[in-house]
């Protein structure tokens, strides 16, 4: 991802969408919350070529229509708070299966310390919304 995201984007900064943070298997998921104070913390990135950047993302994120229904993952348009008091509609890749038996990550902060299942891991990554165009 990285490649893509340095070939085809620019780093925005960081913002807080209203949701909640859970741990799938080693990775995060996030979903959309309307309770007051459920924040999760993420990067925004400004998108060069939106085409070639979702056609690696939505694969990799595996909601594209190559992978059958339900997906784990859908692709939305959601409101951010951007530095700076700045609000922003980013697209952001909105976790799609039941949480019910799933860990919630209370900080909201996947690279806080009670984000990571294990702190030697080498997977290290907040939700990343790139900003819609």
């Amino acid at each position: 991802m990285f490649r893509v995201l340095a070939r085809h984007a620019s780093f925005a900064g960081t913002g807080t969408f209203r949701g909640k943070l859970f741990e799938i298997r080693g990775y995060p998921g996030v979903v959309p919350s309307t309770r007051r104070g459920d924040e999760v913390v993420g990067e925004l990135y400004r998108l060069n070529n939106q085409a070639a950047v979702f056609a690696v993302l939505d694969d990799y994120e595996m909601c594209s229509d190559k992978f059958p229904e339900p997906r784990e993952y859908r692709r939305d348009v959601v409101a951010i708070a951007a530095e700076g008091g700045i609000r922003v509609r980013a697209w952001t890749y909105i976790y799609n299966l039941p949480t019910g038996r799933l860990r919630r990550i209370a900080s909201g902060d996947y690279l806080a310390p009670d984000g990571m299942r294990s702190r030697s891991s080498s997977i290290r990554r907040r939700w990343q919304s790139p900003v819609r165009s």
